[in-house]
């Protein structure tokens, strides 16, 4: 027998048609299969490794008690993926599916090619229900997929072949619009204590509040809600039903704080977060009306959210220079060059900022370089400087 998850219907096993056309490869705890290559295999078992210590720097589940290596299976086309789901549970997916059998060992993650920063999102969501399942076979659903978006954002570094946690906050604005209204239609001792049709009906509040619940105990400054999450993690057990797992969770960890302070406090933190895109919006705002400090702030914030982009970097470059701090400009610029920016705008500023610092010869060959790259937009503003340059030397 299996399930899928968030879809109640028993369903069929696999007729195994596709048993022939895979690859595979061992690794400590994963058997991953490809139709594409070994290699690609490989791959994918290295990422889930990294995915599987996240989970476990958390869970502190014994690894050992596995009953076998946890199985992927992955597809280079969407339309093979879709077939595949199509005659092992009669169903069709968007994304990846964990389907899961009574053995462990057979139960398997499915999924399929994507750009790779959505490929990795889904990796490590359903290989986080993937996980969770091989221990606690029916866990509170608010931890199950709450904990697993709040996983799903970490970074991946290749050199390390570790998952590093990133703030996930796509679900912070729709989360927030709800938290607004005057009346939330699900509060948390009825999330706690939530059973699959009841998720299914209200879903697009149980995604949000699952999230934000989870962010909000992992973040809080607040020990005493840290502790909730802890203690939610060490109530639950191995071999019970969900509502027993929920009870017992609700006994164990929440029953200590009050209902009203805990929703309270819940609100209050969730209203006061703000995501990239709104901490750039307003760093960008601050800086066009000279309130550096303000600027400054808003950029750190944003750069705690997201180390991949390079606009937190760029305007802190501008704010570097502008209180006269070169070396810090310039490696402020250089990191924003490492991650994409635009390559005429960055050589551009690194020029202007070895000018400033007096290093004529760097600047001339940044100038040089940006006029090359755009000489419609550069070309005027480089002239001018370089023949003060010619002129200085």
């Amino acid at each position: 027998m299996k399930k899928i998850f968030f879809c109640l219907a028993v369903l069929t096993a696999a007729t195994g048609v596709f048993a022939d056309s895979f690859y595979n490869y061992n690794s400590e705890h994963y058997l991953v299969f490809s139709d594409e290559s070994e290699a690609r295999s490989e791959a994918v078992a290295r990422q889930m490794e990294a995915a599987l210590a996240l989970y476990n720097h958390l869970f502190h589940f014994d690894l050992d008690t596995l009953p076998g290596r946890l199985r992927v299976r992955i597809f280079g086309a969407k339309s093979e993926y879709d077939a595949y789901l199509e005659e092992t549970i009669a169903a069709e997916r968007g994304d990846f599916v964990f389907i899961s059998y009574s053995r462990t060992e057979r139960s398997e993650l499915v999924g399929f090619n994507q750009d790779e920063a959505e490929f990795r999102t889904s990796l490590l969501h359903y290989g986080f229900i993937q996980y969770l399942n091989a221990f606690i076979h029916a866990p509170p659903l608010w931890i199950e997929e709450g904990m697993a978006a709040y996983l799903e954002a970490s970074g991946y570094r290749d050199e390390e072949e570790a998952f590093v946690w990133q703030a996930n906050l796509s679900w912070l604005a729709p989360l927030q619009d709800i938290l607004r209204e005057e009346t939330v239609p699900l509060d948390i001792p009825r999330l706690i204590r939530l059973d699959k049709q009841t998720a299914e009906a209200n879903i697009a509040l149980f995604y949000p509040l699952s999230w934000g619940l989870v962010h909000f105990l992992m973040s809080s400054p607040e020990k005493r809600f840290n502790r909730i999450i802890w203690d939610s993690i060490y109530a639950l057990r191995s071999d019970v039903s969900l509502e027993e797992n929920s009870e017992q969770v609700e006994k164990e960890a929440f029953a200590w704080v009050g209902e009203q302070e805990l929703e309270r406090q819940f609100k209050t933190y969730i209203l006061s977060l703000k995501d990239f895109n709104t901490l750039i919006a307003e760093g960008t705002a601050a800086y066009s009306q000279g309130r550096a400090a303000d600027a400054d702030q808003a950029f750190q914030e944003a750069l705690t959210l997201r180390d991949d982009h390079f606009l937190p970097y760029y305007y802190l470059g501008l704010l570097s220079y502008d209180r006269g701090a070169h070396p810090e400009a310039q490696d402020y610029y250089r990191q924003a060059q490492s991650r994409g920016i635009d390559p005429g705008l960055i050589t551009y500023a690194l020029g202007v900022n070895a000018f400033a610092a007096a290093r004529y010869e760097e600047a001339a060959a940044y100038l040089n370089q940006a006029r090359e790259l755009d000489p419609e937009l550069y070309g005027e503003k480089t002239d001018i400087l370089l023949k003060r340059i010619d002129y200085l030397n």
